[in-house]
């Protein structure tokens, strides 16, 4: 059988700087003050970027180099803490707390040391 197309390969970790924060994955900015959650769209919790994903299945991955210091046991959100003290929150969805998990796949622990584009949790 012959095939037209590759299969997609794993680009694997990025390699980038200490100070330098990337895409989680592949998606769509959105405004911030579009997202109905006002702790998230009136930024309560600090300067904040919000992000739609088109795709069923999403991976999301460490914004930056460094540890992952908070990895909630539901898999809803996970913190990296850089080299220079920087915290990063990534939280995903809205309300995704209630979900209690069910359709999270947590691929990291607290405390783990992460690259830059290292996967951290699947969501379906």
């Amino acid at each position: 059988m012959m095939r037209l197309f590759k299969k997609k390969e794993d680009c694997g970790t990025l390699q980038v700087d200490d100070q330098s924060i990337v895409a989680i994955a592949d998606g769509r900015m959105i405004d911030i003050a579009a997202v109905p959650d006002d702790v998230f769209s009136q930024q309560m919790m600090g300067t904040s970027t919000a992000f739609a994903f088109l795709q069923d299945e999403v991976t999301l991955s460490s914004p930056a180099n460094g540890i992952l210091s908070v990895l909630f046991p539901t898999g809803h959100a996970y913190g990296i803490t850089m080299k220079d003290g920087t915290e990063l929150l990534v939280h995903i969805g809205i309300d995704t707390v209630q979900a209690n998990g069910d359709g999270f796949t947590i691929l990291k622990h607290q405390g783990d040391c992460v690259k830059a584009g290292d996967p951290i949790v699947t969501v379906i």
